[in-house]
């Protein structure tokens, strides 16, 4: 599994199909192919309950079988815990992006942005299960990333580590 990549390049055409003040949909363009892209920006722990309403409107939407939905709501929440707490420091003028890309029929991404410097994700993503446990059982802490490695069917992050991608077979 490949945990590292350089930034994507953008969409060749986006047509945006709606906009609320926190969420947008879009249909993007690349090359031959034609991808459904949904974003959805917050800004504090309290706003939680929106990326919930997020992925509940997916899982209606494509159809999402029950068992990855919880995967889904499980590592794409914890993403964000993450990237409020640690990226963004909870600096309410910080936001986290949630963008959602519908790849296939089976295929759904998830990337999910915070405003932080990033960081050292290598040393976290090489500890073993036992390492994570013990360190859980101590601190309470340091067990997201292991779940969002467990519970997808593809995970990296990308350039500086204030970026992940969560992939789903949806």
């Amino acid at each position: 599994m490949n945990y590292t990549q350089e930034p994507k390049k953008p969409a060749e055409d986006i047509d945006l199909l709606s906009s609320t003040s926190s969420q947008s949909e879009f249909i993007a363009f690349e090359g031959n192919s034609k991808h459904k892209i949904q974003k959805l920006e917050i800004f504090s722990e309290e706003e939680i309950v929106k990326v919930e309403a997020f992925i509940d409107d997916l899982y209606e939407e494509y159809k999402i079988r029950e068992d990855v939905y919880g995967h889904i709501m499980t590592t794409v929440t914890e993403a964000v815990n993450n990237g409020l707490i640690h990226g963004n420091k909870l600096d309410p003028t910080k936001k986290v992006t949630i963008t959602s890309r519908l790849i296939s029929s089976y295929l759904l991404s998830f990337t999910v942005q915070d405003e932080g410097d990033g960081f050292d994700f290598e040393a976290v993503i090489q500890k073993d299960i036992e390492t994570v446990l013990e360190n859980y059982h101590k601190t309470g802490r340091g067990i997201g990333i292991f779940l969002m490695r467990s519970l997808t069917d593809s995970f990296q992050f990308i350039g500086k580590g204030n970026i992940v991608e969560l992939v789903f077979h949806i």
